[in-house]
């Protein structure tokens, strides 16, 4: 709560900023693919693309009722959503971790670079515009380290018209959300503030979980959290063809980290301090044919992470307690060319894609600089030609990476790495849309997989190389009418230099590359719309996930889920009411406990979220959430049960000048 005299004057000036606010109309289709903090290099026609490529808009998240990012991916159907042992909301897509998959923020490169990876379930909804998910070898122009693909998160700008929202949540066990949100357009110049802040006292468990020596019955130990996000954004158009903005957003907050249920000697930790700063600089113009694209970007985390000696959280004495610092920055900049030519038969679309990154991190242990102080240059260079001929659309791609091992100790660092994309689609029929690719795809290893340490336990590795990864797809998408729209895909990405801890004698471990590993699937996804106020979506995938160099059952890789379903039914009688049903089936999975070495299997598990709003006035809405109703007893990662059963209640005012207040 030291922060809470900063939460209320950042509240009052997005809700006194402006007299007039509109919450503008939302549309359920995907944003622009031209838009300056997304550039998808993939082959046309870009309104069938298959299951590789999802656009999710604000008004799919809000009917979902995510307010996380976290709670947005987990309800598509190639990702499966966990938590971890340091209580971070990280991912699987296809069955690759999120330490493969290139995280973004208006692609910007979103993740601590100590770690390759950032708990997205500290990083709010309320601020997201539009989400794409690039599965697979769908786009090489999101950076290096992509292996299994990219997710960027696009923020919200402002309206033609001005607006302005405040709304109340409350709910959970002991758990309040207020949010505030401006936005102006005058002239040229657009302009969003938006703030939020969020508190809860614990989590609670289902009441069937069983209690453990860690764990009692009931509420769940060391699970309270509370943020505060600020986000404030500029666009100014400055004529038809150019525009410049700028973007700054900041997170600060602090967070319980609930100990394992199950391991024997647990560990109490806390995330006493966790700060995300970051600014982006943008241009974009055009120059008769071409379209230039320039970003320029800075961002640091500045984590305090505390072991404590036992659950009462208090005392720090013990050879296991620490207090450690880790600051973490990324400052880079992205360059990008497009030029298009039409001819009678087709076209030609050409474009280069550049970006210079330079990420730090450094570690300071129980107020004493530990030495941990990396610094190291990526340089990414991506050309891409695109020819569309007739109903065929050709595309070649080549994405090139440098590390360059500034600030890293002798002997680190990797080389060029080159990895081609090739694809080809056709339009068979106006109701039909085909695509084959097949690319290569490299992951500079992080610098905790390189360097960290942990004396009698773990070895830092130098010298570990980058992860490969050869993929072939074959996708496509039927959509004969307004009613139904139905796509599958099959995928197979063969890795190679797998990097994973492995035992090294003595009782050491140590991150080490290994042979190989299959990552292949199928999924499927259709959408039925029988009237205007009913749609429902169904998707099943499959995914396998092994290791060839082992025998069973050493060949599994854990916390992949072999089979995940997905069912979501939004009903809208009229433009007062609307509600919406998620549903996940997840199956079993795989893990290595931590005390034996033993492999053992995660059940099968049911969770089904709920969201209904109604318009009570033209300035007031209403609306109940409810998240996992059917009390499921579940983990995502072994020892770590999930929140049971919640009810929210929230309330908005909103009142935008155009219509005098209807927000819908």
């Amino acid at each position: 709560m030291r922060a809470f005299p900063f939460i209320c004057q950042a509240l009052a000036l997005v809700l006194l900023t402006s007299p007039a606010l509109r919450a503008g109309e939302e549309q359920e289709k995907s944003e622009s693919l031209g838009e300056v903090e997304e550039i998808i290099i993939t082959a046309k026609p870009l309104h069938k693309e298959g299951v590789s490529i999802q656009q999710l808009p604000r008004l799919t998240i809000e009917r979902q009722g995510a307010v996380t990012v976290s709670g947005i991916l987990q309800n598509q159907p190639a990702i499966h959503a966990s938590t971890g042992r340091r209580g971070e909301r990280i991912f699987t897509l296809r069955g690759f971790d999120q330490r493969q998959i290139v995280t973004l923020v208006d692609g910007v490169p979103t993740y601590i670079p100590y770690d390759g990876q950032v708990d997205l379930g500290m990083l709010p909804a309320e601020l997201v515009d539009h989400v794409t998910i690039v599965k697979g070898p769908g786009s090489i122009l999101f950076g290096p380290s992509g292996l299994g693909g990219a997710v960027n998160v696009v923020t919200r700008r402002a309206d033609d018209c001005p607006f302005l929202q405040a709304s109340l949540e409350g709910g959970g066990p002991r758990g309040m959300d207020l949010r505030a949100t401006h936005a102006q357009k005058l002239d040229r110049l657009g302009l969003l503030i938006n703030a939020g802040y969020h508190q809860r006292d614990f989590a609670s468990l289902s009441s069937s979980h069983s209690p453990t020596s860690n764990q009692p019955a009931g509420v769940r130990i060391n699970s309270d959290r509370q943020m505060f996000h600020l986000l404030t954004r500029l666009d100014w158009e400055i004529n038809g063809d150019h525009e410049l903005g700028a973007t700054l957003s900041y997170l600060d907050g602090e967070r319980g980290v609930p100990p394992s249920t199950r391991k024997r000697v647990p560990e109490y930790w806390r995330f006493n301090d966790w700060q995300n700063f970051r600014i982006s600089l943008r241009h974009r113009g055009r120059i008769g044919q071409l379209v230039v694209d320039e970003v320029a970007y800075y961002q640091t985390f500045d984590n305090l992470l505390d072991g404590y000696d036992d659950s009462s959280y208090t005392s720090q004495d013990s050879l296991k307690a620490f207090h450690d610092w880790y600051h973490d920055r990324i400052a880079g900049g992205r360059v990008s060319g497009v030029y298009r030519t039409d001819f009678a038969w087709g076209g030609v679309l050409a474009r280069l894609w550049t970006n210079l990154q330079v990420d730090r991190h450094d570690k300071v242990a129980d107020h004493v600089d530990t030495g941990e102080d990396y610094t190291r240059t990526v340089l990414t260079a991506a050309p891409e030609i695109e020819v569309e001929l007739l109903d065929l659309t050709f595309n070649a791609s080549l994405q090139a990476i440098q590390e360059f091992a500034t600030g890293l100790p002798a002997g680190s660092g990797t080389g060029l790495e080159l990895d081609p994309l090739l694809s080809v689609a056709c339009e068979p029929h106006p109701d039909w849309s085909l695509r084959a690719t097949v690319a290569r795809r490299s992951r500079i290893p992080t610098l905790r997989e390189r360097f960290t340490r942990a004396f009698g336990y773990l070895e830092p590795n130098p010298d570990l190389g980058p992860e490969h990864a050869w993929h072939f797809g074959l996708e496509g998408a039927y959509s004969p009418n307004q009613v139904l729209s139905l796509q599958a895909g099959v995928y197979d990405a063969e890795v190679q230099g797998l990097i994973d801890m492995v035992p090294i004698g003595s009782g050491m471990q140590q991150y080490t590359n290994h042979e190989s590993a299959r990552l292949a699937g199928l999924e499927l996804e259709l959408s039925v719309k029988p009237a205007n106020w009913l749609r429902l979506d169904a998707s099943y995938v499959y995914t396998l996930a092994v290791r060839p160099d082992q025998e069973p059952p050493d060949d599994r890789l854990q916390y992949r889920p072999a089979h995940k379903g997905l069912l979501a039914i939004s009903w809208m009688p009229n433009r007062d009411w609307d509600a919406t049903l998620v549903c996940r089936l997840v199956g079993p999975q795989k893990f290595l406990n931590p005390d034996n070495a033993a492999w053992g299997e995660l059940g099968t598990y049911l969770v089904a979220d709920a969201r209904i709003a109604w318009q009570v006035t033209r300035m007031l809405r209403l609306w109940v959430r409810g998240t996992n109703l059917l009390d499921s007893n579940h983990q995502t990662t072994y020892g770590y049960p999930e929140p049971g059963r919640e009810v929210w209640v929230g309330a908005s005012m909103t009142y935008h000048q155009d219509t005098g207040g209807y927000s819908r």
